[in-house]
């Protein structure tokens, strides 16, 4: 409507119920009409079934004296069928009694100031911070009144963007915010805030750094943060079914942060620092994560910056540990190899797992050099075991390639004298490679992939069904290994949409004639359904967390001394919280 006028006036006789509509009121919504006097329906009728309840309450609020002026933003039907977002604001005319008998104001289009994304058809910035507001000053009224934010963002959503490319990007973005749009209830909303409007935020307020994958959820009219925790659940479950993209299928999980609203809490504001506080939180623990925002998270953002400056210290004075999680063998329990895990024992923070130091690392410029070191290390690690203890002899480790590190040209020259220098042979070491990684430069997988395989070390596709790789791509690679990744064992990994997922993972593995590692083994009736599979090998908390090599020592003699399920009830730190645990998370 490109000659419609931004804003409109109306006149409102209470006691009647008959509103008086200029011309300009009906021209904003595209019809073509002079000024006319209808009911009230013939406004309320019009506006979106999600907006009634809080235009209702703001004319009550008005007309009952419990507010000054009526102010509501919402979403109008315009002629044609297409809602756009307008403002309406006026003040009552009242009799001696105090009663309103007359209210006249006007109403504004703000389409274009609200900046509705275009992507999912979602409210933006400015919309959420008016939806707020309204729960805010109905909280003031209600001290009791619960409502909570979320803020969700997509995991690894950037690595996906550029395997995918920007149109394949927009359509998964696009679905997934459709997914956990449709996980509402009539009078919440979902916004998409990724872009910040800045006309939408208070002029001396610095919002959380957001991207363009996040999205803030609002729900009302909640008992406590339990009522949010299991929203926080549905949102999961909706992301866990597959994307069908360019004929893939693709699988995709996001982190969640909540706060919840509590007398501190005056604007929007204020809850999108505590639920992105809460968010660097969750995704510090790892993908598909939910984080309760408390006071000890507000800290978390800038946490990262303390780090950073404590970075050259701990490489200095070798805060740096080699940490390793046994692979087993799910038949017979034995121990075949361990995977090198880097920690980072800050003397002030305690032990550190790589999502917090790795983006520092790769920053500074120091995750390649790091990488390499880490390498030798684990290298070495596996020769002193060796040296006098028989368990260890059949063993291999596996270390993952960063993707840098896939470009170095140097690559197998390293890893050759990493080998050479340590004792041990190249099929003793197992090089992981990312799905996403390998699917981002496939090409330049195939060749890295190659030339391990000559110079006779191991290779793994790791996160194998995060990314798109089919049958074709993994023949192509030559891979000896397939790792699941874990987000598919939730639950029992025989049983939903994940199922598919690790039986074909099973399955081309056993036509392939390689080894298929499944991931994040964490209770026994995973392990059962895995076992049902036939799946040959397993790592996770349920056997052992990432231990010092002292530990995995002990582990390998216990392997060697007490067989099968040696690791009920002995494994350091096998013990976790389990996924879909109704437990609240607090932020620590």
């Amino acid at each position: 409507m490109p000659d419609a006028p931004t804003s409109a006036t109306w006149e409102w006789t209470v006691t009647s119920d008959r509103v008086a509509y200029s011309a300009a009121w009906h021209a904003l919504l595209g019809d073509a009409k002079g000024n006319t006097t209808e009911s009230l329906h013939a406004w309320l009728g019009r506006v979106h079934p999600d907006d009634v309840a809080s235009v209702m309450h703001a004319l009550d609020r008005h007309l009952s004296g419990a507010a000054p002026a009526f102010r509501c933003e919402h979403r109008l039907r315009a002629h044609g069928g297409a809602f756009r977002w307008v403002v309406a604001e006026g003040v009552a005319d009242r009799d001696a009694s105090g009663r309103a008998v007359r209210l006249a104001g006007t109403l504004a289009d703000v389409q274009e100031r609200n900046r509705t994304d275009t992507l999912a058809g979602l409210p933006g910035l400015f919309a959420l911070r008016a939806h707020v507001d309204r729960l805010v000053a109905a909280a003031r009224d209600t001290p009791a009144s619960r409502f909570a934010l979320l803020l969700v963002d997509l995991d690894r959503f950037g690595a996906l963007n550029e395997l995918l490319g920007h149109d394949g990007g927009d359509v998964l973005l696009r679905e997934a915010l459709r997914r956990l749009a449709r996980c509402l209830r009539e009078g919440d909303l979902v916004a998409r805030i990724g872009v910040h409007d800045t006309q939408a935020m208070a002029g001396d307020v610095a919002l959380p750094p957001l991207g363009g994958d996040e999205c803030a959820l609002v729900i009302s009219n909640l008992i406590d943060a339990r009522d949010a925790l299991r929203v926080a659940a549905r949102l999961h479950d909706a992301l866990a079914a597959a994307f069908p993209i360019a004929g893939h299928r693709l699988f995709a999980s996001a982190c969640v942060g909540i706060a919840m609203n509590s007398a501190g809490h005056d604007s929007v504001d204020d809850l999108l620092r505590d639920a992105y506080s809460a968010l660097v939180r969750a995704k510090a623990r790892g993908p598909a994560e939910t984080q309760l925002f408390d006071d000890s998270a507000r800290a978390a953002p800038s946490e990262f910056m303390e780090f950073a400056s404590d970075l050259e210290a701990a490489m200095r004075d070798g805060q740096f540990e080699m940490w390793f999680q046994p692979t087993v063998h799910l038949g017979d329990g034995s121990i075949v190899r361990a995977e090198a895990l880097l920690r980072w024992r800050h003397p002030i923070r305690g032990l550190l797992r790589p999502n917090i130091f790795v983006p520092l690392l790769e920053q500074a410029g120091r995750l390649v050099p790091f990488g390499w070191q880490t390498i030798t290390n684990a290298c070495r690690s596996l020769a002193q075991w060796r040296s006098g203890h028989p368990p260890a002899q059949a063993m291999r480790i596996s270390v993952n390639l960063s993707s840098s590190q896939l470009l170095a040209p140097d690559l197998v020259g390293r890893l050759t004298a990493a080998v050479r220098d340590a004792g041990v042979e190249p099929g003793d070491l197992e090089l992981e490679i990312a799905e996403l990684d390998a699917m981002a430069n496939f090409d330049r997988a195939v060749q890295v992939s190659q030339a391990l395989r000559d110079a006779e070390f191991k290779v793994a596709l790791d996160d194998f069904g995060l990314g798109l790789a089919a049958t074709e791509h993994i023949r192509a690679l030559g891979v000896h290994t397939l790792k699941i990744d874990r987000s598919y064992l939730g639950g029992n990994p025989q049983h939903g949409g994940s199922a598919a997922i690790v039986q074909y993972a099973i399955e081309l593995a056993a036509i392939l004639g390689i080894e298929v590692v499944a991931e994040g083994i964490e209770t026994p009736s995973e392990l059962q359904a895995l076992k049902k599979l036939r799946c040959p090998l397993g790592q996770g908390f349920l056997f052992s967390r990432a231990v010092p090599a002292d530990d995995l020592l002990r582990l390998l003699e216990l392997d060697a001394t007490a067989g099968t399920d040696w690791w009920a009830g002995n494994a350091p730190g096998s013990a976790r919280r389990r996924r879909g645990s109704d437990t609240a998370v607090q932020a620590s």
